[in-house]
């Protein structure tokens, strides 16, 4: 089951009702738009086209408050509209939204235990398949970007790597954490994130392995996007290349690694190219290479276990605060202003 950090879908403006708080854009005196946008303690914004007829809304999986860990997937998507209904700025309607919303952005996001950033990296840098496609590169200090060197927004690909515990701990999170309690940030110690942004309706098609981009087909496309990315950019060995030093090791190294590391055919090759100059000591490069190999700590990495989407989440509705399963029923009457970015929402969602 995929699971996703934030997500954008577009609907019918018939499946929302405003309630309070949005700010209109005017043109020559005619409202084009109606805009809600909060970026604390979780981002969410929702922008109505009246002339369009639609609705997009933005949000993380920071909505999910305490199963933040969880993310969005295909058994609290639905959740996650009924939260955004508890704040008490618009009424969606949820089973329509879940019928005919489309996604137009999206990230496919996997958590991983055991990861080590500093290793990964190098693992990365010095496996990519063709450096004239993919770009390894550092993200916001010490963490990952792995990147497609494209210039059509369609067939761009962006993936992010970094330790989420660290990024939850900064301070630009402490108003998320006081809201959604510290019982987050324990359940993030150790996991490293990896998440792949899609940007266009065609990326999330292709990616996805999708006829079209309708909410409830990208929550349960069976694709592994992440999976796929990486087995497409960088190389699947067990040779770390950082320690080749010199160039010409670094060709005998890949001459050992193209061979499975096995000298018979390599020294076969070397009796047919030098005949009777041939002399073992011509070889003595490539077992010097193998030792080397065999002493330091060969470092590889199964992504398409570590990067899977075969887990199975068990949270239910039921887990969540009664507001939430009665979306269709709250109650906005008392509520504090929404324009205060010092709101405490757990006035509202506890």
């Amino acid at each position: 089951m995929l699971t996703f950090d934030k997500i954008k879908i577009v609907t019918s403006a018939s499946n929302i009702t405003v309630l309070r708080d949005f700010d209109v854009t005017m043109r020559n005196g005619v409202p084009v738009a109606r805009i809600f946008k909060k970026t604390v303690p979780c981002s969410i914004t929702i922008s109505i086209y009246p002339e369009k007829n639609e609705v997009s809304i933005e949000f993380t999986g920071k909505i999910l408050k305490d199963h933040y860990d969880e993310l969005i997937n295909e058994k609290n998507i639905g959740i996650c509209f009924e939260a955004i209904n508890a704040l008490g700025v618009c009424t969606l309607n949820v089973p329509a939204i879940l019928q005919d919303a489309c996604v137009v952005k999206c990230d496919v996001t996997k958590d991983v235990v055991g990861v080590e950033l500093c290793d990964l990296k190098k693992y990365l840098l010095t496996h990519v398949s063709n450096n004239s496609k993919w770009a390894v590169d550092t993200y916001q200090h010490d963490n990952i970007e792995l990147r497609k060197l494209v210039r059509t927004p369609r067939h761009k690909r962006r993936l992010i790597i970094y330790d989420k515990w660290a990024e939850l701990n900064k301070a630009t999170n402490r108003d998320f954490l006081t809201w959604a309690g510290d019982g987050v940030l324990e359940k993030m110690k150790g996991k490293t994130r990896f998440e792949l942004s899609l940007t266009t309706c065609h990326a999330i098609r292709e990616t996805l392995r999708l006829e079209d981009t309708s909410l409830m087909s990208v929550m349960r496309s069976e694709a592994n996007p992440i999976v796929d990315l990486l087995s497409i950019a960088i190389r699947q060995d067990t040779c770390d290349m950082l320690h080749v030093k010199k160039s010409s090791d670094y060709d005998k190294t890949n001459t050992l690694i193209v061979n499975n590391w096995d000298m018979k055919p390599i020294e076969m090759q070397y009796r047919v190219m030098y005949g009777k100059r041939y002399h073992k000591s011509k070889l003595y490069p490539y077992f010097r290479l193998i030792e080397e190999h065999k002493l330091k700590d060969a470092t590889s990495y199964d992504f398409s276990a570590i990067c899977n989407f075969n887990d199975d989440y068990t949270m239910t509705s039921s887990e969540f605060p009664h507001i939430y399963q009665n979306y269709w029923r709250v109650d906005v009457s008392g509520l504090p202003d929404w324009k205060d970015d010092n709101t405490d929402l757990d006035l509202i969602m506890t």
